[in-house]
């Protein structure tokens, strides 16, 4: 898989670079075991103790700076993956329930639900306004239509006494959906959550 080879790459790249700070960690520690000899045994066996705390602790650094980087790839794949999925959808739903005057129904009795008989008025995009019409009509009650919404299908209906809103757009319900199903999708493509 290409994340696989992302993280060997990354993993190979984190292991290059500990191996060149551990060299010149090594080249520095020859310097200061040069001088220390000169000072006594006992003060070459402190400074080399801490050479190697800081060859550990730079080493360890940079292990962890490669593992964050990997880790942070590897989501920004996932992430990338979800993204396109729910895209697809938005523009599959769009083709396929933007212009359906049952799916339209279904969602404008579902809002209407929500206001008691009230007169509400109706956003739609431009290209449904005749096919709301139609299917407010054949609802009945108070409303008005109007082609104001930037959507790609659905509504938003929103009472004229109280402007309570509801927002019954596709996106809004793909957005509930995600919301929903969304740590399912990536254990069942990823095997784990994100």
């Amino acid at each position: 898989m290409k994340l696989d080879k992302m993280l060997k790459a990354l993993e190979a790249e984190a292991k290059e670079s500990a191996d060149k700070v551990i060299a010149e960690v090594k080249a520095q520690a020859k310097e200061i075991l040069a001088e220390a000899k000169k000072n006594g045994e006992e003060q070459a066996d402190r400074v080399l103790e801490k050479v190697n705390q800081k060859l550990k602790l730079e080493q360890s650094k940079t292990l962890s700076n490669a593992n964050f980087e990997a880790k942070k790839a590897v989501l920004e794949a996932k992430e990338e993956v979800i993204e396109k999925l729910f895209a697809k959808t938005k523009k599959e739903a769009a083709q396929d329930l933007g212009s359906d005057a049952e799916f339209f129904k279904g969602l404008a009795k579902e809002a209407l639900s929500k206001f008691d008989g009230q007169e509400v008025k109706v956003l739609v995009n431009p290209k449904s306004k005749d096919m709301a019409e139609k299917v407010m009509s054949e609802i009945g009650g108070h409303f008005s239509v109007e082609n104001s919404l930037d959507s790609i299908g659905g509504l938003k209906m929103i009472s004229q006494e109280t402007k309570v809103i509801v927002d019954n757009t596709i996106e809004s319900r793909l957005e509930k959906v995600r919301q929903l199903y969304e740590p399912q999708i990536i254990s069942e493509l990823f095997g784990g959550v994100k």
